[in-house]
């Protein structure tokens, strides 16, 4: 145990190998890329790590399981770079969900951090960000299009709770049941749509032929439109740490002699970092009614 504590905190401290998350399900061409465009394993229940790229081929698609409750499902022909993500229960303004969509389509049902501090969610994309008020949002990249109803741009719909579409400085917000879209010409702006555009029909075809919400429903409460994060259970906490500190332990071993860190000048840093780290959080419940 104590070689896993230290290498756990020599992890933390130099933001390598940050287990976020997991593969909770997968179909399909999919993969998994490091900065260099490198693969990494991509299999059932196995890890995702801060850095990673997650990438799905025609007809693919994943569902990502977060740290902090969170979920990420990924589309067809989609790649979502996850650039920093982390939860801290004790300094909840220190964690970030900083996530890059560079092509494709998105789901996201956000958890603990979008909970505890809104501003440290970020789903960026080449033209625009789009921030979260507690939410179940889908976000699409239409590079180019045949269908005069859906002209290339961003396109954003919401389940549950809010989004913000923000560029040039400006804002627009996203409810439950509209679209918002940013029309892919230089120096537009987003703005709302008069109906729903019938790619995210087809988006909902396609989850319905993969039984996608029957995933999402092992992973969160249904609400009033969509889905709500809730904590992962002490079994999932406790697989997922393990996984981390088999990542780590790999990585250490990796090392020259050298750069292998001296466990006795963090061995109680370490505790410490573990204790909150397997802490389960509570999610605030949502009131329903009066």
């Amino acid at each position: 145990m104590r070689l896993f504590w230290w290498a756990l905190l020599f992890c933390l401290a130099t933001a390598q190998a940050a287990v976020v998350g997991r593969i909770e399900a997968a179909g399909g061409q999919y993969g998994r890329q490091d900065d260099a465009g490198a693969s990494k394993p991509a299999m059932l229940n196995g890890v995702v790590e801060a850095g990673d790229t997650l990438i799905t081929g025609s007809g693919g698609w994943m569902v990502l399981a977060m740290s902090d409750g969170a979920s990420l499902t990924l589309r067809p022909n989609t790649q979502l770079r996850i650039d920093e993500y982390r939860y801290q229960a004790e300094q909840a303004s220190e964690s970030r969900a900083w996530l890059r969509l560079v092509r494709g389509a998105l789901r996201s049902v956000t958890g603990l951090i979008g909970q505890s501090n809104r501003p440290s969610y970020r789903l960026a994309t080449p033209t625009m960000t789009i921030g979260i008020r507690g939410t179940d949002h889908e976000t699409v990249l239409q590079d180019h299009s045949a269908d005069a109803d859906t002209p290339a741009g961003v396109y954003e719909w919401v389940h549950e709770g809010e989004s913000v579409m923000q560029v040039a400085g400006q804002e627009l917000v996203v409810r439950p049941g509209e679209s918002g879209y940013l029309p892919a010409a230089d120096g537009a702006l987003p703005r709302l749509l008069a109906k729903r555009p019938r790619l995210f029909e087809r988006m909902q075809q396609f989850g319905r032929e993969q039984g996608l919400d029957q995933i999402l429903e092992r992973l969160h409460d249904r609400g009033e439109g969509g889905f709500r994060a809730r904590p992962l259970s002490p079994e999932q906490r406790e697989h997922l740490i393990e996984q981390g500190r088999q990542a780590v332990r790999e990585r250490i071993e990796a090392l020259p002699p050298g750069q292998k860190p001296d466990r006795e000048q963090v061995q109680k840093s370490v505790k410490q970092r573990l204790q909150k780290l397997e802490r389960p959080p509570t999610l605030p419940r949502k009131r329903v009614g009066g």
